[in-house]
């Protein structure tokens, strides 16, 4: 688990959008293997349902009865729901110890899983977009399968490409999502009000320094993609392997060890990022930084 000198080296003075995600991930890197193994067996349950979730039975040659193949692919959506909601309870729990709230991350994990339910409705926005991208994927196989048994094709192969762009560019907006609701979910935590009360706050915050949150996210995002690039050029070889039910399913389990280790770090990586933007946040607008210090010499 991270060591909790690294892991709580949240700077006392005001940092650049730039700085601030090169501390996000210089803690992350420092934790590298603890904050992997925390993220790692839902990052990868995650990896593993996506091919469950987009089996198709009509592209690949298979001998199963359509009840197997319904179960399939219900198992996958429900392994995404499932796996999204533990990832989020994670996250919550690793802010609990940025923010103090726990003396462990094993601590945090417990006050998290307490909070399992106010977690759940948190996620919401994550979940929302994650069914909305999926249902385009299913969308634009659909059509793809349509336009190439179809007379007249170019309608359907327009919207098959018109889909797919969409569906390529709403990926930057989602990684954006994710990266708020880290943010938010730092709201409710150090706060620690109600949600109601914490959604004010965040609104609040967010429309002052709006640019300094977009650039820290746009910066963040950059990150990512040049972090999971690699990863993403070697997952595109599937496309190339036989049209059988086995090949499927062994590169399916093949992605899974191969991406989820590096999204685990990345999820580790998003959180702290979301704690240190609450903190600069609040620091830029209310200047909180000085007013712990000198909460901390009364105290002394």
């Amino acid at each position: 688990m991270p060591s909790k000198s690294a892991t709580l080296e949240f700077p006392d003075h005001l940092l650049t959008a730039g700085d601030l995600v090169g501390r996000a991930v210089r803690i992350g890197r420092t934790n590298w293997l603890g904050l992997g193994r925390f993220f790692l067996v839902p990052t990868f349950f995650y990896w593993m349902s996506i091919p469950c979730a987009f089996w198709d039975p009509e592209t690949y040659a298979n001998q199963f009865s359509p009840a197997v193949n319904f179960w399939i692919i219900a198992t996958g959506w429900i392994l995404i729901f499932l796996s999204i909601w533990e990832i989020s309870v994670r996250k919550y729990a690793l802010i609990c110890y940025l923010a103090g709230a726990a003396a462990s991350i094993e601590e945090g994990l417990q006050k998290a899983q307490k909070k399992m339910w106010t977690v759940l409705i948190l996620t919401i926005p994550v979940f929302l977009f994650e069914i909305f991208e999926n249902l385009l994927s299913v969308l634009t196989t659909k059509l793809s399968h349509v336009s190439e048994s179809a007379s007249h094709s170019d309608i359907f192969t327009f919207w098959e490409l018109w889909l797919s762009g969409l569906e390529f560019a709403l990926l930057l907006p989602f990684l954006w999502v994710i990266m708020l609701n880290s943010y938010y979910m730092a709201c409710v935590i150090f706060e620690n009000v109600s949600l109601i009360k914490a959604t004010k706050r965040y609104l609040s915050l967010s429309f002052q320094d709006a640019w300094y949150i977009t650039l820290a996210l746009i910066l963040m995002s950059f990150v990512y993609f040049c972090v999971g690039g690699p990863v993403i050029g070697l997952l595109s070889f599937q496309f190339m392997l036989p049209r059988d039910a086995l090949w499927y399913f062994v590169s399916g389990i093949g992605s899974a060890m191969l991406a989820a280790p590096l999204d685990g770090f990345m999820s580790a990586v998003i959180t702290i990022c979301g704690a240190l933007l609450y903190k600069q946040v609040c620091a830029r607008r209310e200047g909180k930084d000085l007013l712990e210090k000198l909460q901390l010499l009364r105290a002394e």
